[in-house]
C-alpha cells in the first residue's frame, strides 16, 4: 500500500515535458451567464420530446416525476459545488467522497456520455433535414458522412480560443432557447386567434396513465439530464474562488429556464401540430411553418442545425475538460494536460475527436450490417434512439452513486460533523440540513434508480425495436462501452504504475549501491579522521607543552610560572600553610653570553634549571621567570628549614662545574656558576603573590650588592610597599596615610578592605592593556584600593542588608563616592588626584550614573577601569543580598552593558586581560581572602 501511494504521488507530481501545464494557468474568461448558455445548449433537445406529445396527461405525470428528480439533483450539486469541489464534476466529487477508484468509474461514465451524445447531435440535424426533403439522406451511408462533416464542424469550433468562444456560446444559447420559448408564445396566439387546438383531436386513452407509458419516463430523464456539466467549466470563471461559488447559482436559473422552455415548447406542439404529425421528426419545425410560413421552418432549420454544431462541440470541450481532470490526477498521459499559446487544450481536443470518429465509424459503419436488419423507416433512426437510451443510463449510473454517497455522508454526520474541514461540517454552516440533504439524496437515489429500470424494461420505439431485443441491445453494448473504456483507461494505467515500480526498483537498486560505495568510503574517511584525530591530540599536546614550557630550560616559562603559582598561593593561602618564594639569579651570566657565546649560555641556563629541579622535586613549583632569573616555590615548616632549602639551591649550582662540549672529539669546556638568591616567606613578608616576588627580588639583588653566590632573605624593615606610586618612593607622610587608610578600612569592613585588594590587581592589568601610563595606574591602584573608604559613614545595617533598600536608604548609599572623594581630597597631596577616580567610579556611560551625572569622556579613564572591575568582582563575590555569578555570567552582563553602563573599550579590554584560568585562580583567590576574613571575625568574636 506504501509503494502504491508513492507510485500515485510519482504519478501526480510528474511534469509534462511539452506544452504548457494546465493547472499553469487555464484561461479566466467565463462567468455565470456563459455556464448558463453551456447548461442550456447541453440539456434542451428538440427532437427527444416531439413523441411525448402523444402520452399528453400520462407525460405530465412524468414530466412531474423528473421535475422532482432535477430538483433534488440540483441541489445536491449546488451542496456538492460549495463543500466538496467547486471544478471536476463527478469525477472529483466522487473521488472526495469515496475513492479515487469510483471517481475513476464515475469519470468514465460521463466522458462515454459526452462522446455519446454528439451522435444524437449529429442525428438531429440530420433528421431535421430528412424532414425536410427525404433525398438529401437517402441511406445510412449518408448519415455517416454527415456525421463525419458536423464532427469536422464541431472540432473547428471546439479548438477556438475561449475569449471567442464564449460568445459563441452566448448567442447560440440565446437562440437556441428562444425557439423554445417562441413555441409556446405561437401555440398561445395560435389559440387566441381563433383556431381550434390541436389537443381535442387526441385520443381519450393517451391521455391516462397506463404501463405501457412508463418508458417515456426515461426519455424524461434523458432530456434533462446534464445541468452538472458547466461545472467541468467552473476552473475557467473569472475572479477566483469566491467569483466561482457565486457562479454556482446558475444552476438554479438553468432550472428555470429549461421549465419555461420545455413548458411552451410542449404548449406549441399540443396546441398547434396536428396529431397525425406528432411523431413525426420535423413536428417542430411545423409550429414555425404552420404559424409564420415557410421562410419561418427554413430559419429555424438553420439555427438548429448551427446549434447541433455548437452543441458537438461543447460536448467535445466537456469530454476534452474530463480528460484533463482524469490527467491531474495521473490516471492518463500528461500530454492532455497541455495547452497551446491561446489557453485551448487543442491536443485533448484533437483526441476526443479521433475517438469520436473511430465511435461513428464502429456505430454507423458495421453495426447497422451486423445488428440492426432491416432498416429503419428514417436512416439511422434505431442507432439515434439506441445511443440516447445508452447515454442515459451510462449518465444515471454515476448519478444514482452521487445520490449514494452523499446519503451515506449524511448518516454519519453525528461522527464527523464535529471537524470544521470535513464536508458536512462546512454544510451545517452553510445553513444546509442534515434530514434535508438525506431526504434529497434518497429521493433522487430512487428517481435515478428507476429511470434505469425505466429504460432498459421499455423500449422507446416499440414500432421499430420490440422491448426483449431493447433491453439485449441497451444492457448489452452499455456493458460493452464501460467494459472497453474502462480497459482503455485502467490497462494504460497499471502500465505506468509497472513502469513506475520498475524505475523505482532500478533507482533503489542504483541507491543501494551508492550507499554501499558511500558507506566502505565513509569507513575509510572514519579511519584517516580517526587517524587524523590521533595525530591532532599528540599535535595539540606538543603546542600545550611548548605553550607552556620553556625551549630552553624545560621548565615553566613565565606564563605557565605564574598560573602555577597563583593556583599554588590561593591552595597554601587557604590551607593557611607558610612557603617560601626563592628568586634566584645566575651570577655574571653576561660574561659567559659575552665570551662563549649564545650556544654556551643556552646550555648554562638548561643545566641549571635541571638541578634547580632535581632539588625542588615533585613538592614544589620551579620556572623560569625571565632572562637568567628563575622563580622556586616549596613549603616550609620554619625560617631555618627555609635557609637550609635555600643554601641547598645554592650548592647544587656550585658544587659542580659545567661541561660544555661543542662537539664529541672536542675539549669540553669547564664553567663553574654561582647564583644569588632571594627569599620571601607567605605570611612573613607578604599576603600577595606579586608582593612576594617583590619582597623576593629585593631580597635577590642585596645579595648580588652582596657579593654575589648568597641568599638573602627578605628584612621587615625593607618591605615594599603594596602600593606603588609610578614605581618610586613618595613621602613618608603619603605612605603612612596610606597605610593608616588601609587599616582603618580593615578593621571597619574587612570584606571592603579585601574587595579593594582584588580590584587592585585587575585595574592594574587592564590599565595595562590599554597602555596608560605608569603614572596613572599607581594612582588606579590606590584608587582601586580605597574606592570604597566613603561607605565607613554608612551604617552598617544598610550595607548588609538582605532586603532590597528603600528611598532614604539609597540616598545614604550614594553619598559614599561623595564622602570618599572629600576624604581623598582633604588628606592632599598624591591622594587629590586619587579623588577624582573615587568620586566618578559610579557614573555611567549614558549619563544617568551617580553622583554627578557625567557621560561618556567626561567620566576618568581611571574611573572607567574601575567602574568595570568592580562590577565584575561585586557580581562574582559574595554579598548578603545576591548569590555570587559564574565567570562567564558576569561577563555576559558587561557586554549586554557595554555602552549604557560601561565603556565598550574598557569593557574589550578587560575580557582579553580575563583568560579562563586567571579567572579561576582569581576566583579561588577571591574565596581565600573571604574565608579568611570570615575566620578571623570568628576567631575576634571568640577570644570576645
Amino acid at each position: 500500500m506504501a509503494v502504491k501511494h508513492r507510485l500515485e504521488s510519482i504519478i501526480t507530481t510528474s511534469r509534462h515535458k511539452g506544452g504548457q501545464p494546465y493547472e499553469v494557468g487555464p484561461p479566466k474568461e467565463l462567468h455565470a451567464r456563459h455556464l448558463l448558455a453551456v447548461l442550456m445548449l447541453v440539456v434542451l433537445v428538440v427532437s427527444s420530446f416531439n413523441g411525448l406529445r402523444l402520452v399528453l396527461a400520462a407525460g405530465g405525470v412524468f414530466w412531474l416525476l423528473g421535475w422532482v428528480f432535477i430538483l433534488c439533483y440540483a441541489y445536491i450539486l449546488f451542496w456538492l459545488g460549495h463543500n466538496v469541489s467547486l471544478a471536476g464534476g463527478h469525477f472529483a466529487w466522487i473521488s472526495q467522497l469515496a475513492n479515487q477508484q469510483w471517481g475513476r468509474l464515475a469519470g468514465l461514465c460521463i466522458w462515454i456520455c459526452c462522446i455519446l451524445f454528439i451522435f444524437p447531435t449529429f442525428q438531429s440535424a440530420l433528421l431535421f433535414l430528412y424532414a425536410v426533403n427525404g433525398d438529401l439522406i437517402p441511406n445510412i451511408n449518408a448519415v455517416l458522412w454527415g456525421g463525419m462533416v458536423g464532427l469536422v464542424m464541431a472540432t473547428s469550433l471546439a479548438c477556438i480560443p475561449m475569449r471567442y468562444l464564449k460568445h459563441i456560446l452566448l448567442l447560440v444559447g440565446a437562440l437556441y432557447t428562444g425557439m423554445f420559448i417562441s413555441a409556446g408564445l405561437l401555440g398561445i396566439w395560435w389559440v387566441g386567434t381563433g383556431h381550434t387546438p390541436a389537443l381535442e383531436h387526441i385520443a381519450w386513452q393517451n391521455r391516462v396513465p397506463h404501463l405501457p407509458n412508463e418508458g417515456v419516463f426515461g426519455m424524461i430523464i434523458w432530456t434533462l439530464l446534464g445541468i452538472e456539466t458547466p461545472f467541468l467549466l467552473m476552473d475557467e470563471v473569472k475572479g477566483g474562488v469566491i467569483q466561482q461559488r457565486r457562479a454556482c447559482h446558475f444552476i438554479w436559473w438553468g432550472i428555470l429556464g429549461l421549465a419555461i422552455a420545455y413548458t411552451l415548447a410542449n404548449l406549441g406542439l399540443l396546441l398547434i401540430v396536428p396529431p397525425r404529425f406528432a411523431g413525426e421528426v420535423g413536428s417542430f419545425l411545423l409550429i414555425f411553418t404552420i404559424c409564420l410560413g415557410e421562410w419561418a421552418g427554413w430559419v429555424t432549420l438553420s439555427v438548429l442545425i448551427v446549434s447541433q454544431a455548437v452543441i458537438a462541440a461543447v460536448c467535445l470541450l466537456l469530454a476534452a475538460r474530463v480528460f484533463i481532470f482524469m490527467a491531474r490526477q495521473g490516471l492518463l498521459p500528461q500530454k492532455l494536460l497541455s495547452l497551446d499559446r491561446f489557453g485551448v487544450p487543442r491536443y485533448g481536443i484533437m483526441v476526443q475527436a479521433l475517438v469520436t470518429l473511430v465511435f461513428l465509424l464502429f456505430i454507423y459503419g458495421l453495426v447497422p450490417h451486423f445488428v440492426l436488419v432491416p432498416a429503419a423507416p428514417v436512416p439511422g433512426l434505431r442507432i439515434y434512439i439506441i445511443a440516447e437510451a445508452i447515454a442515459t443510463i451510462l449518465w444515471l449510473l454515476p448519478t444514482a452513486q452521487l445520490f449514494f454517497l452523499v446519503a451515506r455522508s449524511m448518516l454519519k454526520v453525528e461522527q464527523r460533523c464535529q471537524h470544521k474541514e470535513s464536508y458536512e461540517g462546512r454544510a451545517m454552516q452553510r445553513g444546509y440540513t442534515r434530514w434535508s440533504l438525506l431526504g434529497v439524496s434518497l429521493v433522487g437515489l430512487l428517481l435515478a434508480v428507476y429511470g434505469v429500470l425505466s429504460t432498459l424494461s421499455h423500449s422507446w420505439i416499440p414500432d421499430l425495436i420490440a422491448t426483449p431485443k431493447w433491453m439485449c441491445y441497451v444492457g448489452l453494448w452499455s456493458l460493452i462501452f464501460l467494459i472497453v473504456s474502462w480497459l482503455c483507461i485502467e490497462v494504460p494505467y497499471q502500465g505506468r504504475h509497472l513502469a513506475d515500480l520498475k524505475r523505482l526498483i532500478m533507482s533503489e537498486r542504483r541507491l543501494r549501491q551508492q550507499l554501499q560505495a558511500s558507506y566502505h568510503e565513509h569507513e575509510c574517511l572514519a579511519l584517516s579522521q580517526q587517524k587524523l584525530l590521533q595525530e591532532r591530540d599528540q599535535l595539540y599536546h606538543e603546542q600545550r607543552l611548548l605553550a607552556i614550557t620553556d625551549a630552553v630550560t624545560g621548565l615553566s616559562n613565565h606564563r605557565a610560572l605564574m598560573i602555577r603559582l597563583d593556583a599554588a598561593f590561593a591552595y597554601h593561602s587557604k590551607q593557611r600553610e607558610r612557603y617560601a618564594l626563592f628568586f634566584i639569579d645566575l651570577d655574571h651570566f653576561k660574561h659567559v653570553n659575552d665570551q662563549y657565546g649564545h650556544l654556551v649560555g643556552d646550555f648554562l641556563l638548561h643545566e641549571v634549571g635541571a638541578r634547580l629541579a632535581r632539588v625542588v622535586g615533585d613538592g614544589g613549583i620551579v620556572g623560569r621567570y625571565g632572562g637568567e632569573e628563575f622563580v622556586a616555590l616549596l613549603w616550609v615548616r620554619d625560617l631555618s628549614h627555609m635557609r637550609e632549602v635555600a643554601e641547598r639551591l645554592r650548592m647544587e649550582i656550585m658544587k659542580e662545574p659545567f661541561l660544555w662540549r661543542q662537539e664529541r672529539e672536542s675539549v669540553p669546556i669547564c664553567l663553574r656558576m654561582t647564583v644569588s638568591i632571594g627569599v620571601a616567606v607567605y605570611p612573613l613578608h607578604g599576603t600577595r603573590l606579586q608582593e612576594l616576588i617583590a619582597q623576593a627580588d629585593r631580597a635577590m639583588y642585596r645579595a648580588k650588592s652582596s657579593g654575589r653566590n648568597c641568599v638573602c632573605i627578605v628584612d621587615q624593615g625593607e618591605r615594599v610597599q603594596i602600593a606603588k606610586w609610578d614605581g618610586g618612593q613618595k613621602s613618608d607622610a603619603e605612605e603612612m596615610a596610606l597605610q593608616a587608610l588601609l587599616t582603618m578600612l580593615k578593621v571597619h569592613n574587612e570584606p571592603i578592605y579585601w574587595h579593594g585588594q582584588r580590584l587592585a590587581v585587575l585595574a592594574e592589568a587592564v590599565a595595562r592593556r590599554l597602555h596608560c601610563r605608569e603614572e596613572d595606574i599607581a594612582h588606579l591602584r590606590v584608587a582601586a584600593m580605597l574606592h570604597d573608604v566613603g561607605k565607613i559613614a554608612v551604617p552598617n545595617e544598610i550595607l548588609f542588608k538582605k532586603e532590597p533598600l528603600d528611598r532614604s536608604e539609597w540616598r545614604k548609599m550614594r553619598q559614599h563616592p561623595v564622602i570618599g572623594r572629600a576624604i581623598m581630597a582633604q588628606t592632599g597631596g598624591s591622594f587629590s588626584l586619587v579623588a577624582s577616580i573615587i568620586g566618578a567610579h559610579h557614573e555611567r556611560w549614558d549619563g544617568t550614573g551617580y553622583p554627578d551625572g557625567l557621560e561618556r569622556e567626561e567620566i576618568p579613564l581611571m574611573a572607567r577601569i574601575l567602574s568595570v572591575v568592580d562590577a565584575y568582582d561585586t557580581m562574582t563575590s559574595v554579598r548578603p543580598y545576591h548569590t555570587p555569578k559564574r565567570v562567564d555570567e558576569a561577563c555576559s552582563e558587561l557586554v549586554q552593558c557595554m555602552g549604557a553602563q560601561f565603556d565598550p573599550i574598557v569593557v574589550r579590554a578587560f575580557l582579553e586581560v580575563l583568560s579562563q584560568r586567571e579567572t579561576e585562580a582569581y576566583l579561588q583567590h577571591v574565596r581565600m581572602s573571604e574565608a579568611v576574613s570570615s575566620q578571623q571575625k570568628q576567631e575576634r568574636g571568640e577570644s570576645t
